[in-house]
């Protein structure tokens, strides 16, 4: 009332207003309200009453006159009591909104055969308003049917009366696809194949992570992947964000399988993650990643491959298997991967990925108990790598002349990476050039201080002859003097 508080309209009345056997005047309220209103006040209070499960469903707003004329002639009649004045307070008179309804919409969804005129007659027949025009009918509901806002709600009530059991029976027409998978479909699973050769086991994790999980990585605030999405209701502090990145969980899978006497553990997962963008929803990615672990225990086969090579050669072999050409290794600038052992995987020139093992730092920290473990980790934008998948293969004939080849040794700095070296090679302006591969990397001895020597193998080869002696010397003195001049390099001697 003027004064103070009599009860939360709605949903529950309040204690110093209610009816006792004391009570003399009563005033009658008959209302309608809001039925979202209700609902949330219900929710956010606690309480649930028989009035706020009328209202939150929507009640007939044109009958409340009627309701509180009703109520008051039983009190005066059966309790004698003397009916007053009626306040009305109507400030915005309801209007249906009308329904658009197409009976060949309303038969194609029951299966049936109705003329407009018949559903005409059984919307009537319930008391509901419509009227034909033109092709299609228009419906305005009565003010206590709130459920009827859509073509399918006027299509359920046809059906309701016209009678469930005489609509036909009939099976459902569906073109049938071939079952085969998409090209990416397929590239994915060739992927994931590729790595189960290589010894490598599969893994899904959830895709949440925590801030704690990017910091331990040394992830600095400008990268990208500390952007990260974060949840309004998580499960745990531990999985308040949407992951960036892959490598904290498969971290933590590596730590799972140690604590339980794995000796050697090979995982690799393929799943999103979700970087913050400018758009409404998060941009996602496909990634690959992978972790390897080996503990060096005594064997009759002694195999000291170091675990970067491994790695390398298990995503070499995926690119084989998918036909990605034109890859390379480069030095990689992640803080969590040691310097000397890390690489960056470039595709046609555009980076997808690394691959490298974990600083030494990194390793300490995650206190493994083991002596000198060697973990390597990988992961990889498969969105890209997938983009640079041929569609088809394109035969090429076999060379019908013979090759020629050449070794070359040069002495370069050591900052001067080897796939640098291949680039010039490959980029030489001349068909002559067939391939070209480092087999050896060399320091110490007559080389002098940060200097290293690399040794690349050459083929040459004609498509349409037989090379001579002399042109090949004559290409290899010309590409050699170029490599020199642009590297600054020597030839070992």
């Amino acid at each position: 009332d003027a004064e103070k508080p009599i009860a939360v309209a709605g949903v529950m009345g309040g204690l110093n207003t209610e009816v006792t056997e004391r009570t003399s005047n009563i005033f009658l309220e008959s209302a309608y309200f809001d039925p979202g209103s209700i609902r949330q006040t219900s929710k956010r209070l606690g309480l649930v009453s028989e009035s706020s499960y009328r209202f939150e469903r929507g009640t007939d707003i044109e009958f409340l006159v009627k309701a509180l004329d009703r109520a008051a002639r039983l009190m005066q009649e059966i309790a004698g009591g003397t009916v007053h004045a009626i306040i009305d307070a109507y400030p915005v008179r309801f209007a249906a909104e009308p329904v658009i309804v197409r009976p060949e919409r309303v038969n194609a969804m029951l299966g049936t055969g109705l003329a407009a005129a018949d559903m005409n007659r059984i919307l009537d027949r319930l008391g509901i308003v419509s009227e034909s025009k033109g092709a299609e009918i228009v419906v305005h509901p009565p003010p206590h049917r709130r459920d009827i806002s859509r073509e399918c709600d006027i299509a359920e009530e046809v059906a309701r009366i016209y009678g469930y059991n005489r609509v036909p029976t009939t099976i459902p027409r569906s073109p049938l696809s071939s079952g085969r998978l998409s090209k990416r479909a397929r590239d994915i699973q060739r992927t994931r194949e590729s790595l189960r050769k290589s010894g490598f086991t599969a893994v899904i994790n959830y895709s949440f992570m925590n801030m704690p999980g990017l910091d331990k990585l040394g992830i600095p605030d400008s990268d990208v992947r500390k952007r990260a999405v974060s949840i309004s209701n998580p499960l745990s502090q531990d999985q308040c964000l949407m992951r960036t990145t892959l490598a904290p969980a498969l971290i933590s899978n590596l730590k799972h399988n140690l604590d339980r006497g794995m000796k050697e553990i090979r995982l690799f997962e393929v799943s999103r993650v979700f970087n913050l963008s400018d758009k409404v929803l998060p941009s996602e990615e496909l990634r690959l990643g992978g972790i390897l672990y080996r503990e060096r225990l005594p064997s009759l086969w002694e195999e000291h491959v170091s675990g970067f090579y491994l790695a390398k050669g298990s995503l070499e072999s995926l690119f084989g298997e998918l036909r990605v050409s034109r890859y390379e290794f480069i030095p990689s600038p992640e803080v969590f991967l040691h310097e000397g052992q890390s690489a960056d995987l470039v595709v046609w020139g555009s980076r997808i990925g690394y691959v490298g093992a974990l600083a030494p730092q990194m390793v300490l920290e995650l206190d493994l108990k083991k002596q000198k473990p060697e973990i390597i980790l990988f992961e990889l934008n498969l969105d890209r790598l997938l983009s640079f998948v041929p569609d088809s293969i394109v035969f090429s004939p076999l060379a019908k002349y013979p090759p020629v080849e050449r070794d070359i040794a040069i002495v370069l700095d050591e900052s001067i990476p080897a796939s640098q070296i291949i680039g010039i090679i490959r980029s030489y302006p001349s068909k002559l050039i067939d391939s070209v591969s480092i087999f050896d990397h060399f320091t110490g001895g007559t080389i002098p201080q940060g200097k290293k020597s690399l040794a690349f193998n050459i083929v040459y080869r004609a498509q349409d002859r037989t090379l001579t002696e002399e042109e090949v010397e004559v290409l290899h003195a010309e590409l050699l003097r170029d490599i020199l001049s642009q590297t600054g390099g020597q030839l070992r001697k």
